[in-house]
């Protein structure tokens, strides 16, 4: 089928565009069985299926969940097979260790309490990873934006819309890379959004 047989938009469905740059470049495949962690209303699972990967999805809030179904559902026959949505946190998750090809974390880490929350919810991802496979995060950071920032204590700050976030860095990526043994396979990526909030693009090899 040819681009302009399709509409392009809707096949996409939202899905973020590194994810999609992850795709071009055949690093998530039809094929690879995919964990959305923290998949909120689905738009990177909706995205995964249609590329033909099985998604595992699971997020805290039963209504984004419930939302990914609908749209899943009305999305009809699809290349890839929604594997399970479950309502649980990050760090609670029990799939067996070295299941996924690829684990999507995309604008879910911010959420953490403090860095050691963070640290679990990391290593909860890392572990069920397999070896050879690719973790994929869009995280906030507050590199470019700290003098816009209001410090609450334990890594988290007031955002100038007001929001109140934790927030990592770069450095501190690169840090946890490391310390995980992950090999970065892209450059670590940052881009300001109109002086708001930092959001860094952040993609690793589990060697």
């Amino acid at each position: 089928m040819s681009v302009s047989q399709i509409d392009v938009a809707a096949f996409l469905g939202g899905a973020d565009i590194y994810l999609i740059d992850q795709f071009m470049r055949k690093r998530i495949a039809p094929g690879m069985k995919v964990l959305d962690a923290g998949a909120g209303g689905g738009r990177n699972t909706l995205f995964s299926l249609r590329i033909g990967c099985d998604v595992q999805a699971c997020d805290h809030n039963p209504e984004a969940l419930g939302a990914l179904k609908k749209r899943v559902a009305e999305a009809g026959d699809l290349p890839g097979k929604l594997l399970g949505t479950d309502q649980l946190e990050i760090e609670a998750m029990a799939y067996a260790a070295g299941s996924f090809d690829f684990v999507i974390s995309n604008a879910v880490l911010h959420f953490a309490r403090d860095e050691a929350h963070f640290a679990q919810q990391m290593q909860a991802m890392w572990t069920v990873l397999k070896t050879g496979g690719t973790f994929f995060a869009r995280v906030s950071t507050s590199d470019g934006i700290m003098d816009a920032l209001t410090p609450l204590g334990a890594g988290r700050y007031r955002l100038p819309t007001g929001q109140e976030w934790f927030l990592t860095s770069v450095s501190a990526l690169k840090d946890m890379s490391e310390a995980l043994c992950g090999e970065l396979i892209d450059p670590v990526k940052s881009s300001l959004v109109d002086g708001q909030r930092t959001m860094t693009t952040w993609v690793m090899k589990k060697q």
